[in-house]
């Protein structure tokens, strides 16, 4: 029996920004093949130093495991990119002390996955929608760098991802600046099924989807 797997953020645990059941945990159990199952452990708010938490609650006969996280770790720092600075070498520093932090704690939570020894897929963080082009523009950026760590913690341990800059593109996607609206939930639990099912997990490289040519027709 596969067993579906949602550990993270907001991405995953949306439920309070859309209407009942129009979640992404409530789309994709509703799109899964019969006997399967899908459980959700992503909580609302979480940043990567609270996965530890969640990997406790695994279930035991988990077969496939889904994890979206950083964007709160990033956007609890994005704020200092508005603050006045001597230099750009001040920020600089600054800022690669915060991606460093951000690259040990995720690195561990990934060894902490690996050692369940299932198959794991995880997601880059996706641009905002933020009204002042100010704020948008220097949010977008920053990101880069958490991206950046994302990616090539995948690239190290041979693992899937789910770009979500490619999958949220149109504003529809969004309930708000910062999360998935129903419409967004409906196409990530469309890419969460299809990497279950046509994924070939003895790749020996990463994969990054993103678009529905990821995917070949059955």
């Amino acid at each position: 029996m596969t067993h579906i797997v949602l550990l993270g953020d907001s991405i995953f645990d949306n439920a309070p920004y859309v209407d009942v059941e129009e979640d992404v945990i409530h789309y994709l159990k509703r799109k899964i093949p019969l006997g399967w199952k899908a459980t959700l452990l992503a909580i609302d708010g979480s940043i990567t130093t609270d996965l530890h938490a969640q990997v406790q609650k695994l279930p035991k006969d988990s077969t496939h495991l889904f994890l979206s996280v950083g964007g709160n770790d990033a956007l609890r720092n994005i704020d200092y990119l508005s603050q006045r600075a001597q230099s750009v070498a001040e920020v600089i520093i600054k800022f690669s002390r915060l991606v460093g932090d951000f690259r040990a704690n995720y690195v561990s939570a990934i060894k902490e996955l690996l050692e369940k020894q299932l198959p794991i897929t995880i997601c880059t963080i996706y641009e905002p929608r933020f009204e002042q082009s100010e704020y948008q523009s220097i949010a977008t950026t920053a990101l880069t760098f958490w991206n950046d760590v994302i990616i090539q913690t995948a690239i190290a341990y041979k693992l899937p991802i789910i770009d979500l800059r490619q999958i949220f593109t149109s504003t529809s996607d969004y309930a708000n600046p910062i999360e998935p609206s129903a419409i967004g939930a409906d196409k990530l639990s469309s890419y969460i099924l299809e990497i279950v099912q046509n994924h070939n997990v003895t790749q020996l490289h990463t994969i990054i989807y993103g678009n529905s040519k990821d995917f070949r027709q059955k």
